[in-house]
């Protein structure tokens, strides 16, 4: 008799879970350990938002790559239940002076001039 390996996973969120599925896929038993319910809040560990190209040039770099390429098996083996999509995102910066905008610098707010919110501004 083949005695399967037990994993022990401490948490049960997102990251946890996904542990446990791919160790249960391969063979093991997965045990997870939660103080609450699993899949039942968020830790602030894993923000959902997965980026395929954050950890580029560092050691990371290969990890986070399959991580992404993970993510995206899991949704199509499953039927994507939680809707994930892929997105192409630019990015762009730019450099503004705040100086004139220091305290004290700015004239003193005209209360005529200010409109409630979700309200518009007369042009």
């Amino acid at each position: 008799m083949t005695s399967r390996r037990r994993i022990i996973i401490c948490g049960g969120g997102a990251i946890g879970a996904a542990i446990a599925w791919f160790a249960s896929r391969r063979g093991a038993q997965a045990i997870v350990v939660e103080r609450h319910e699993v899949g039942g809040a968020a830790s602030g560990k894993s923000g959902g938002f997965l980026a395929l190209d954050w950890c580029a040039g560092t050691p990371l770099d290969p990890l986070a790559r399959r991580s992404f390429a993970l993510h995206a098996e899991l949704a199509a083996e499953l039927g994507n239940p939680w809707g994930f999509r892929r997105l192409t995102t630019d990015g762009a910066t730019q450099r503004v002076d705040l100086a004139p905008f220091a305290p004290g610098r700015l004239p003193p707010l005209d209360p005529t001039e200010v409109a409630p919110v979700g309200s518009r501004m007369p042009p």
